[in-house]
């Protein structure tokens, strides 16, 4: 049998690193060109902490949706954040009618506005305050470990796309109590003491895991899974980006079937109560994970600080 010829995975990747480095310094070169006074900080992708956003006027993400969205989680406050995608897919490459010619290596380039080919006019227009961001809400989890007290609560980085609770093997079940929860003061505290809290349903699941999306992150794997595209802040569709988007994934036993799936409105939070021996927390994908036990509990809402995201279409001027 002759085996197919599927080439050389790292071939071309040195080239492309060599253009990604090249672009980041023709932006710098841009940036100094069009406003001399301001000063330029260049971060890695792995290095980067709130503590380099500190005091920021802008933040500039060079890379594809993976940086993107690792550098969201240090990004909070008013700070904006502008992606590039360093490497787009060559127009030529788009027009091929065979998938399998194209190099999925790429990053899609979703948050990113602009590109290293397009981005002078885009970023001139953010550089004079011409432009204007995006507001893209942000999923809020806080983690109550089994046995421990309110104030050891652990808040996880806000997740920008999704977050997923499921076992740290795919192929292991999921057990957990999942509750839907309705009151502002229990959204915002995301702890025990709200006495605002009202709890409309609950039942136990056993599953493949719970996502949770953002309008931003409905295009990606909850669509993938079944879920409906959510739009986010428009003109048209004003108080939008607020609203999350939950899925149980592939349910084994419920109880009722009522939470399967549905829309998680901003006055109202999802609450598990951990029931596997071991389980994961996966937030924006694999950027980053955090380990659960049995026990635990966990609060799921969009009462994150929400990013300020430069979107593709630039509808949000000055004077609109």
């Amino acid at each position: 049998m002759q085996q197919a010829d599927l080439g050389d995975p790292c071939r071309g990747m040195g080239h492309r690193h060599e253009l990604h480095e090249r672009t980041v310094e023709e932006i710098h070169e841009f940036i100094r060109k069009e406003s001399p006074s301001t000063h330029i900080r260049t971060v890695r992708r792995g290095e980067l902490t709130d503590k380099h956003v500190h005091e920021t006027d802008l933040v500039v993400s060079i890379g594809g949706d993976g940086t993107a969205l690792q550098t969201s989680h240090a990004v909070g406050g008013d700070v904006p954040l502008l992606g590039i995608c360093s490497d787009p897919t060559p127009a030529q490459e788009q027009k091929r009618a065979n998938h399998a010619e194209q190099d999925v290596r790429r990053s899609t380039g979703a948050l990113c506005a602009v590109t290293r080919e397009n981005y002078q006019e885009y970023l001139a227009g953010v550089l004079t305050g011409k432009l204007r961001p995006s507001e893209r809400t942000r999923i809020m989890v806080t983690v109550k470990p089994a046995g421990a007290a309110i104030s050891e609560m652990q808040r996880l980085p806000w997740a920008l796309n999704d977050i997923l609770v499921a076992h740290p093997s795919p192929a292991a079940v999921s057990r957990y109590r999942m509750g839907l929860w309705e009151g502002r003061e229990h959204i915002r505290d995301h702890g025990e003491a709200a006495t605002s809290q009202e709890r409309l349903v609950r039942e136990n699941v056993r599953s493949s895991g719970l996502r949770v999306c953002t309008a931003t992150g409905s295009t990606a794997a909850m669509r993938s899974a079944g879920g409906l595209p959510m739009p986010f802040d428009t003109p048209e569709t004003p108080g939008c980006n607020r609203i999350l988007q939950y899925m149980v994934r592939e349910p084994i036993d419920v109880q009722h079937g009522v939470l399967m799936r549905g829309i998680l409105d901003p006055d109202r939070s999802l609450r598990l109560r951990w029931n596997s021996l071991d389980g994961a927390i996966f937030v924006d994908g694999s950027n980053i994970t955090y380990r659960i036990r049995m026990g635990d509990r966990i609060w799921i809402s969009a009462a994150a600080p929400s990013l300020w995201l430069y979107p593709r279409e630039p509808w949000y001027l000055i004077g609109h």
